[in-house]
Parts: C-alpha cells; structure tokens; sequence
C-alpha cells in the first residue's frame, strides 16, 4: 500500500496558486464582458484579446443578460 507525505507547505502554495489562477481568470471574463457590453467589440474578438474560451465568454455574457 502506498502512502504519500503530507507536506502543509506545498499544499498552502498549491492552492494559492489555485486561488491566484482563478482570479486571474476572473478577471478575464470581466474584462471581455466590459469590452463586448461597454466598447462593442464582438465577442469572438474580446475572447481572442482576453485569452479566454469563446464559450465561457458566451456563457458569462447569457448570465448577465438574464
């Protein structure tokens, strides 16, 4: 049977990571909504700027219309 170490630093660095990664993506999305809501840019565009999935985009941008 195989037991891994727990090791509480790695773990902590680990999921800041995580948490940094997800606000960044966050921010992407917010900012593709402003650019395709606020400055009538298409959304395949403001996904390509934003470096996001134009799907996600899309999904993001149904929520707020809703």
């Amino acid at each position: 049977m195989f037991l891994a170490e727990y090791d509480y630093d790695e773990d902590i660095a680990v999921k800041k990571e995580e948490a940094f990664n997800e606000g960044k993506e966050a921010a992407s999305i917010a900012g593709a909504i402003l650019a395709v809501t606020k400055y009538n840019q298409t959304p395949e565009t403001a996904a390509a700027d934003f470096g996001i999935p134009l799907k996600e985009l899309e999904e993001a941008l149904k929520k707020i219309s809703a």
